[in-house]
């Protein structure tokens, strides 16, 4: 092929979308704009400069979904802790909730689903090391992977 003049063409389309195509003469391009935790089918055809098409290489592709940003604790106390972060500017279009999981060592994870950008975690135990770990969650079901922090509980000063 590298003597005879050609381009390619890249399309894509997720389930109960419109197909989108991509002009290129390199081997390679980058697709912009594509939603979070999204399936997509991309194809890319190779086009013959006087006419023709190949059959297309096709693949099936599933876009991340973002992990929330800048994950803080504050107002650590002996038995709360005030969580905040950030949601990803690709997330803002998209219909999504969070899911704040924590734990300490030996015990059973316990999580807190929340539409907000903040929560309080309640009931935890004094001079405690914990495990708090912040998902973003797609309204059809799709999980980012977690943001994380380790804090410890303040203790009980009698």
């Amino acid at each position: 092929m590298e003597q005879t003049p050609h381009s390619f063409l890249v399309s894509y389309r997720s389930e109960g979308s419109e197909q989108k195509s991509i002009p290129t003469k390199s081997c390679s391009t980058v697709i912009t704009g594509l939603k979070p935790g999204t399936d997509y089918t991309v194809k890319v055809y190779t086009e013959l400069q006087h006419g023709g098409k190949s059959q297309p290489a096709s693949v099936q592709m599933m876009t991340e979904v973002p992990v929330p940003e800048r994950l803080t604790v504050s107002s650590i106390t002996s038995s709360s802790a005030s969580l905040s972060w950030l949601v990803s500017p690709e997330m803002e279009q998209t219909p999504h909730s969070f899911l704040v999981s924590y734990r300490s060592e030996g015990t059973e994870q316990k999580s807190i689903p929340t539409k907000s950008c903040s929560t309080v975690i309640t009931g935890l135990k004094p001079g405690t090391d914990y495990t708090v770990k912040v998902y973003s969650e797609l309204q059809h079901g799709g999980k980012s992977q977690p943001a994380s922090v380790q804090m410890m509980t303040g203790t009980i000063i009698l």
